[in-house]
């Protein structure tokens, strides 16, 4: 909300088959809005200067929204755009902008584990908790945030001590999901929503398997109540339709699916071109 938010859409929708657009012209405005001034990036020019977005005055328009929660989504967005161009034969668009996609390690602090503002200066925000909403919009808190390193959860699960030591950091995340504090995910919320899928990328998919089972049944309710959270533009009704399916994508802007556990003996989806996509639930052998 605070990024860029129809590079993941467009580059998305080409990755799952929407092809009656004009590709190179699209792809032409997602470059220049990433790489141009303008009101949708305001803050674009700065992180390229200085590999962050500073927690500081001078740079209103951003302390306002959250620098490390927008420079995530700027970084989310870049790698749509480059997952994009690479589809289209664009090698040099790809190479630029998923390098660049890659300075959310501007702002992790090792020591820590979590993403942490920065000062103009460098020096790291004082008084950080886990739970600091300092720097950080739309999510509650450095917690909720880190995880949304969407495009490059394997060298974010490295940064925190590998796998053992993120299965952990996941735990802490999920063990609250009906009354989440601000060190837990709130997956009535956009940023938090890819969390239970981690665990497929540290070897213990059957954490995932449970977490989005607990998530479904405890948040979700088949009554006529209003939904929880903020559905912006059907988020969280979607979440809920891709976990029943058994499957989430987990990156903006590609194809990639995590695999959790279907709900259903057998899924039938229609496609736009009037073709039927069959799914069906693998049963363990006795």
């Amino acid at each position: 909300m605070v990024g860029d938010p129809a590079d993941g859409i467009i580059a998305g929708a080409y990755a799952f088959g929407a092809r009656d657009f004009d590709k190179k012209h699209a792809l032409d405005a997602m470059v220049a809005e990433a790489t141009q001034p303008n009101q949708i990036r305001p803050a674009q020019s700065t992180l390229d200067s200085k590999g962050y977005i500073p927690y500081d005055g001078q740079y209103a328009c951003c302390n306002f929204y959250g620098p490390v929660s927008t420079q995530q989504e700027y970084d989310i967005a870049d790698y749509a755009i480059a997952s994009y161009a690479k589809s289209l034969g664009d090698t040099a668009t790809y190479q630029k902008l998923a390098t660049r996609s890659q300075n959310w390690q501007n702002v992790f602090n090792v020591g820590s584990g979590y993403l942490q503002a920065r000062y103009g200066d460098g020096q790291l925000v004082p008084g950080f908790s886990p739970g600091t909403g300092s720097g950080f919009v739309e999510g509650t808190s450095a917690a909720q945030y880190t995880p949304m390193v969407n495009h490059n959860l394997k060298a974010l699960i490295e940064a925190h001590g590998g796998n053992d030591s993120y299965n952990k950091y996941l735990d802490s995340l999920l063990t609250n999901l009906s009354n989440p504090s601000a060190t837990s995910a709130d997956l009535s919320n956009e940023p938090s929503i890819e969390i239970p899928w981690e665990y497929a990328y540290t070897g213990a998919p059957w954490k995932t398997q449970a977490a989005v089972r607990a998530a479904q049944q405890e948040l979700y309710f088949d009554a006529p109540v209003g939904s929880f959270g903020n559905d912006d533009l059907g988020a969280m009704s979607s979440w809920y339709v891709w976990s029943e399916l058994g499957f989430y994508p987990e990156t903006p802007g590609t194809s990639t699916l995590v695999l959790g556990s279907p709900v259903f003996q057998k899924a039938v989806i229609t496609l736009a071109n009037n073709k039927k996509s069959h799914h069906h639930r693998a049963e363990r052998g006795g």
